[in-house]
């Protein structure tokens, strides 16, 4: 693989601009960022953070599947002991 060292740096500036901004918006209350334009932010921040470093996010996306059952798992055995 041929890596064209000015196109890396660039990647780099993009992604640090991206990580920049979602550490601007991590900082809102979890309130504000359950609205949509908020939440548009942070989804959009995520998706270009994962088209410039494509490798962590197959890294994570390989404990995705686990993580999301585990999380499920715990609110269905919470659900279960609540009242109907």
């Amino acid at each position: 693989m041929v890596l064209r060292v000015e196109a890396l740096r660039q990647r780099l500036l993009k992604l640090d601009e991206v990580v920049a901004q979602l550490v601007a918006l991590s900082t809102r209350d979890r309130a504000t960022l359950s609205r949509l334009p908020d939440r548009w932010l942070v989804e959009r921040g995520l998706q270009l953070g994962a088209e410039l470093d494509p490798v962590r996010v197959l890294d994570h996306l390989a404990d995705a599947p686990a993580d999301f059952t585990d999380f499920t798992a715990a609110i269905r055995r919470w659900l279960d002991g609540q009242p109907a």
